[in-house]
């Protein structure tokens, strides 16, 4: 079969592109998403079954620990060297063991109670999970496989939920909405991934 210079130089480019996209091999040594210049989150792998997660905005940062990349299970400031800092840190633990929790599949999900230390003070609420379909995700022609994810807090006034997709191929999930105090949905967009060097 003949192909035209043009289209010859077009496949080459493409094959070029999505050798650099990140692979679930590459959370050693972090993945990171950006939301223009200002704004990005890396994810790296832990230790089996934790990944945290750096959400930098304008300087300003704090990491999360995410339970097999989805359930997250501390979060914490960041000072500007980078340190921890301890006083702000938040820590969530579930009514199921961390084995008891599902998996992302699409149309399934997971109802229990969700307990919160927050600087000695203890709360314990509903806590209902569900995916959604599968769905294409594209990071300036980095493709993936993505599940929708639907967290809410059916007792909070108003009722809270945070929307999230979670990537199958790479391992972690990322926040992609949430809710506003009028009840609206705020959005948040990744344009583009990276590995790491």
């Amino acid at each position: 079969m003949r192909l035209f210079p043009a289209l010859l130089a077009l496949c080459a480019a493409s094959a070029v592109h999505a050798a650099d996209c990140p692979t679930a091999a590459d959370l050693a040594g972090g993945i990171r998403l950006y939301d223009g210049p200002d704004v990005s989150e890396t994810f790296r792998q832990e230790q089996p079954g934790l990944i945290s997660s750096v959400y930098s905005e304008n300087g300003v940062m704090t990491r999360s620990l995410l339970l097999r990349g989805i359930y997250m299970v501390e979060i914490i400031e960041m000072d500007e060297s980078g340190a921890l800092v301890p006083s702000t840190r938040i820590t969530f633990s579930f009514s199921d063991p961390p084995g008891g929790l599902p998996d992302p599949v699409p149309g399934g999900g997971w109802e229990g109670r969700m307990t919160t230390l927050d600087g000695g003070e203890i709360y314990v609420e509903p806590f209902v999970v569900r995916f959604g379909p599968e769905t294409p995700l594209d990071f300036d022609g980095c493709r993936y496989r993505g599940v929708p994810v639907t967290i809410s807090y059916p007792d909070r006034d108003p009722p809270y939920f945070e929307e999230l997709t979670w990537m199958p191929e790479l391992g972690f999930s990322y926040l992609t909405g949430s809710a506003a105090t009028d009840g609206s949905t705020v959005r948040f967009n990744y344009e583009r991934i990276e590995a790491l060097p």
